[in-house]
């Protein structure tokens, strides 16, 4: 998970959807698994923290006349910022691939 973030920021999206899917299978288990359910955690909290500074941090740092340039012509039929992006990736997985 950590070479696979650190490869690009949109790896983060897998690295969070995955925990999600851990931890949603962890709750519908009959037998719930206290470990799944803290690694699907700790991969959630992860990857958000490495998408926010990899967004907001080491990219600007290292490119900062274009960053949200970038960002915002790659996603644009997604939304305006990402929140947006977020919802309408979680509200219609089909149509925004």
């Amino acid at each position: 998970m950590i070479i696979l973030m650190l490869c690009k920021e949109d790896a983060n999206f897998i690295v969070i959807f995955w925990g999600i899917y851990g931890l949603i299978s962890g709750f519908i288990e009959k037998n719930r698994s206290s470990k799944l359910i803290l690694n699907s955690l700790f991969m959630i909290i992860a990857g958000s923290v490495y998408l926010y500074l990899s967004l907001n941090v080491i990219i600007p740092h290292f490119y900062p006349t274009h960053v949200y340039k970038i960002y915002s012509e790659r996603f644009s039929h997604l939304g305006n910022n990402l929140i947006e992006i977020v919802f309408n990736i979680i509200s219609n997985p089909v149509t925004s691939a």
